[in-house]
């Protein structure tokens, strides 16, 4: 009978203990399976103890737990102040809405904008008056564009009109925006040719050899309704 068994035994190779060992240890860290938490990193050993890090911002707050990194939520880092907001950390930008984003024991510090008052309506600010507050007051903005909060019409949009010919109107086509009234434009911009100073909406209709609409209105001398106004004795 122990002949028939013979074969049998030949057939299943002993591991020695070395071999185990490394079978065991793959990457050769000294951390065996299945306690090794990659055996495939040699740099990666057995599970350590780590910061909680229940929001996952990669800080974490005062708890510990022993576990691999590859297990999620926990940090080597510390100091997270508030461990259920992931915008709550060490750092972290600070924001205007009474959270201490950046954990250091400060809320809505040098973020809290100024107001300016815009006692005219017109959607530009004044610093005459400015409210710092996390919402914005009644009646205030949030600039100081403003060069007259007296006047609805004077801002940092209004438009001014080129006056080349200094007759007191501009020319629609070449025009700025300023708070301000610029040197060298007006406000108005009903000139018909601002290349020429007797030739506005102030001026008189005459009648000439160049045919003018010398008042801006669309008709020129030519036209009977200004040729009789001009034509009347003693005008």
């Amino acid at each position: 009978m122990s002949l028939l068994f013979l074969p049998l035994l030949s057939a299943c190779a002993l591991v020695s203990d070395a071999d185990l060992a490394a079978r065991m240890d793959l990457d050769g860290d000294g951390a065996e399976r299945p306690d090794d938490c990659d055996d495939d990193d040699a740099t990666v050993g057995l599970p350590t103890e780590w910061l909680v890090d229940e929001d996952g911002d990669g800080y974490g707050g005062t708890g510990t737990r022993t576990a691999c990194a590859s297990e999620g939520q926990v940090a080597s880092v510390g100091g997270d102040c508030d461990d259920s907001n992931p915008s709550a950390y060490p750092g972290a930008t600070e924001t205007c809405d009474g959270v201490d984003e950046d954990c250091d024991g400060a809320t809505d510090e040098d973020v809290t904008p100024t107001w300016c008052i815009d006692a005219d309506e017109d959607g530009y600010g004044s610093e005459a008056s400015t409210r710092s507050d996390c919402a914005q007051p009644s009646g205030f903005v949030a600039n100081a564009d403003d060069c007259d909060d007296t006047r609805a019409d004077l801002n940092s949009t209004t438009p001014w009109y080129a006056d080349a010919d200094e007759d007191g109107y501009g020319d629609a086509a070449s025009t700025t925006a300023s708070c301000a009234q610029p040197a060298g434009y007006v406000a108005s911009s009903d000139d018909c040719d601002d290349t020429r100073g007797d030739v506005s909406p102030g001026d008189v209709e005459t009648c000439d050899v160049d045919d003018t609409d010398e008042d801006c209105d669309g008709l020129s001398d030519d036209d009977e309704r200004d040729r009789a106004v001009e034509l009347v004795p003693g005008r």
